[in-house]
């Protein structure tokens, strides 16, 4: 069936790799921003990048899961050592790494309380790990969501539980409720999985054409998300953007394919790098560092740590 929307691995890997860079280069413009340099390229990556970035993993994830459950019908065990394993062990492992310097440049003596809470994240260490403990939580409550047989039950199910944990963000954490703008992402990603079979791709184009342009208006004269209902609309948006690009044009770069292969890794070590550069005054370093140590970090830890699972 022609119309049927597909999202093929090859193509899924580039588009993660693209985020990866985006959020990357977010923090870095926020960065600028923070010490002065402000123009227009830098105040819109700086502003928008991360959502964007983040929506887009969330998309994925949830894709990603629901095409290997459909397939697969895992067991909790065995759902939990494929998929929380993968998640927890790389970020614990970068945690334990970067704990030094959090003692050193916050002036604080070793606790092994303290260093609990850091290590396993409880106490996100730094400013993009709160990611992690979200996904993992999403793990959980896709699970829950496929003990149901009926896909329009899982796709409720889903849904529910995340407004109901969106929900809970914005009212425990008002004065920072940047979680929630990209969490519409992973129980999209669950529900076209559910339903590529329903869903043309023509959809995705006529939708684009229509909603889109007004969509990103909005977000420009909103540039600081102080509408929330504008902010989820900006991130369907990209939702919307993603598919037509996955599914329309060939995203083979064997750069972003690469970046897309270790890009949790490049996530997770990426915002340790800035701050400590950041401390040292030494932030506007941060492109070369990234791309002679990071990188190259970043397929160490990966594969080193496949070897445990």
């Amino acid at each position: 069936m022609k119309g049927i929307l597909k999202l093929p691995q090859n193509r899924t890997d580039g588009v993660r790799g693209m985020a990866c860079i985006l959020i990357v280069l977010h923090h870095f413009c926020a960065n600028l921003m923070g010490i002065g340099y402000s123009n227009f390229l830098i105040d819109l990556i700086g502003l928008r990048g991360g959502v964007t970035g983040v929506t887009v993993f969330f998309f994925l994830s949830g894709w990603g899961l629901s095409e290997s459950q459909l397939r697969h019908h895992y067991d909790a065990w065995t759902f939990a050592k494929k998929r929380l394993i993968r998640v927890f062990i790389p970020l614990v492992f970068t945690n334990l790494i970067y704990y030094p310097f959090v003692l050193w440049s916050h002036g604080r003596s070793f606790n092994l309380t303290d260093f609990i809470l850091n290590f396993l994240n409880i106490h996100p260490i730094d400013g993009v790990t709160w990611y992690c403990n979200v996904l993992i939580l999403f793990y959980a409550l896709f699970y829950i969501s496929f003990l149901f047989k009926k896909k329009g039950h899982i796709a409720i199910c889903i849904t529910i539980l995340t407004v109901l944990y969106a929900i809970y963000c914005t009212y425990t954490n008002p004065d920072s409720p940047f979680k929630v703008y990209s969490l519409i992402g992973f129980p999209m990603g669950v529900i076209f999985s559910l339903y590529k079979n329903q869903i043309s791709n023509k959809f995705f184009i006529a939708s684009n054409c229509s909603v889109l342009p007004v969509l990103l208006i909005l977000s420009i004269l909103l540039p600081n998300y102080s509408n929330l209902f504008i902010a989820n609309l900006y991130s369907w948006a990209v939702i919307l953007a993603l598919v037509v690009l996955i599914t329309k044009f060939s995203l083979r770069s064997s750069t972003f394919l690469f970046l897309g292969k270790y890009s949790y890794e490049i996530y997770l070590l990426h915002f340790k790098a800035l701050v400590i550069l950041s401390v040292f005054g030494l932030a506007l370093w941060y492109p070369l560092v990234f791309i002679g140590i990071i990188i190259p970090l970043s397929i160490i830890v990966n594969k080193l740590l496949a070897k445990i699972y």
